[in-house]
């Protein structure tokens, strides 16, 4: 088969036409923005010399697969918590239609440590904002590229590990599969397994940290370090504060509700036009507790929340 030569001269004209990787990034970062989410994003097109150095290296294997190169676009979501990737892949699976079967999500074995992989192949959308139509033709015509785009789901501490390893090993996999690499293999391997500890220690220091606070009655604090998201707002109403503070039965069931269950709710798009204070936030999480909630807080629910949460529940029961 005779070699692919591409060069990165006449790949440039098309990646400079290309805009469309801020407002894919956008619609990300208003969704994780909308539950006070920590995290960072950044995207990126291809550059001409990767772009045309990764089409020459996998011509053969595309060729034999039926495949194409999938991340001309590439979005990178760097979380703080590592217990916010599982909710961090609904929002985008929300978002846009994954291919899961090209898409690489790792499962952890209790038996090996290496790099575990969360990176989403997503269709680029059309419709509304026209974004195929924006893209340069020549690249679907001339090359083997998909019309996708990818999002990879990193933690902080993960994402300096890859960024390093990528450079390092991805980029000259050849060399690093020699028999003599193993033991430089293991000490990489090693270092990630390290940082996916702290991952772990950190959320267990808050989690241990929200309990502290509940004990002491400290109710401001409890929700700050169970909940771990940034609030508009972490002032309480005096009037919920008293009846928390009332009755340390409800407070022991808002500690108890289930962190993923409370973002996963507040994500949903009918509370959006909702700001994220910690007010707002109880009177939510008092719907949560279904009928376990007070039925004092559910009488002082604002309007437009109660609006909202009608809204919810008739979602639910669907």
């Amino acid at each position: 088969m005779t070699k692919l030569e591409i060069k990165e001269e006449e790949l440039k004209p098309f990646l400079d036409r290309i805009t469309i990787e801020g407002e894919l990034k956008e619609q990300v970062e208003r969704k994780l923005d909308r539950i006070g989410m920590y995290f960072q994003i950044f995207a990126r097109v291809k550059s001409p010399y990767s772009l045309c150095q990764k089409l020459v290296k996998k011509d053969e294997e595309y060729r034999k697969r039926g495949k194409k190169l999938q991340d001309l676009i590439g979005i990178r979501v760097v979380l703080y918590y590592a217990d916010d990737i599982p909710i961090c892949q609904k929002i985008i699976e929300s978002l846009f239609h994954v291919r899961k079967e090209d898409s690489a999500v790792d499962k952890l074995k209790i038996d090996e440590f290496k790099p575990v992989r969360l990176n989403l192949v997503c269709d680029i959308p059309d419709g509304e904002e026209d974004y195929i139509e924006r893209m340069p033709a020549e690249l679907w015509q001339n090359y083997r590229i998909d019309k996708t785009f990818e999002v990879q789901i990193r933690t902080i501490f993960s994402e300096g590990w890859h960024e390093v390893v990528h450079d390092i090993r991805y980029k000259h996999s050849q060399e690093w599969e020699d028999p003599n690499y193993y033991d430089f293999n293991r000490k990489l391997n090693g270092i990630n397994a390290t940082l996916e500890v702290c991952d772990n220690t950190i959320i267990s220091i808050l989690e241990s940290l929200a309990y502290q606070c509940y004990k002491d009655g400290k109710i401001v604090e409890m929700f700050r370090y169970k909940l771990r998201i940034r609030m508009k707002n972490e002032e309480i109403k005096q009037e919920l504060k008293t009846i928390l503070e009332g009755n340390k039965e409800l407070l022991k069931k808002f500690y108890r509700l289930e962190r993923n269950e409370m973002l996963q709710v507040l994500s949903d798009p009918v509370f959006s036009s909702i700001p994220l204070t910690l007010n707002n936030i109880i009177y939510i999480c008092n719907v949560l507790l279904r009928e376990d909630g007070d039925a004092v807080i559910n009488e002082k629910l604002p309007a437009l929340i109660k609006t909202n949460i009608e809204q919810w529940r008739e979602q639910q029961n669907r």
